[in-house]
């Protein structure tokens, strides 16, 4: 709890910054009038986002498990071996300054965004890291065979990388994780195993 209300305060300096500063002084690339892009690309600056933030997280990702980095502040996160959601932002400050600069601050400057859009943008992401660290796996089996769904991640895809630190390095997906060979061996078997809801064979597992 102490790391992540450390975050938060990192993270609130960092909204302050931008929308008390960058923003109202046009150094970014967000706008505030729909008609100038339409709603089209609103929403596509959102999927656009995801994609973007997703792919500057899992090299992020992999870069703070290099032995240097990874001893000096990515064990913080490393700590929590079956994550809660108290443990969603708990990072050393020098980590919640790598994923201020990622998720919040980037983004803003590569391409235009809604103000709106930038807000429901946020809201996704809190809701993936939330997703990630339930401690308990919440979603149906159907996803781990499923062609498009099985590169959606699950709780337990990151819980896996809790336990084991040099695989499933994604975060709301798993494409790059598959591509690189970084997804664990036995995530989707393990997957079947924590679902709570009835499997193929009829059988319902719940992980304690």
């Amino acid at each position: 709890i102490t790391w992540s209300l450390t975050t938060a305060f990192i993270y609130s300096l960092t909204f302050y910054f931008l929308f008390q500063y960058a923003v109202p002084r046009g150094w970014t690339e967000v706008y505030n009038d729909v008609d100038s892009h339409g709603y089209t690309y609103f929403f596509f600056s959102i999927v656009f986002f995801i994609f973007l933030t997703e792919t500057l997280f899992y090299w992020s990702h992999r870069i703070l498990h290099t032995p240097f980095l990874f001893r000096k502040a990515h064990y913080i996160h490393h700590r929590f071996k079956n994550p809660t959601a108290f443990a969603v932002w708990a990072f050393h400050p020098v980590e919640a300054i790598i994923q201020a600069l990622i998720f919040w601050v980037i983004p803003m400057f590569i391409i235009p965004i809604h103000e709106q859009a930038y807000l429901l943008y946020v809201i996704v992401v809190l809701i993936y890291n939330a997703l990630g660290h339930p401690g308990v796996e919440i979603l149906p089996p159907a996803l781990a065979s499923h062609p498009v769904w099985k590169f959606h991640n699950t709780p337990t895809h990151h819980n896996m990388h809790h336990r084991f630190i040099n695989y499933n390095f994604g975060l709301y997906f798993n494409f790059w994780d598959r591509l690189f060979r970084t997804n664990h061996p036995k995530y989707e078997e393990e997957f079947l195993e924590h679902t709570p809801f009835k499997k193929a064979t009829g059988q319902i597992d719940i992980q304690g």
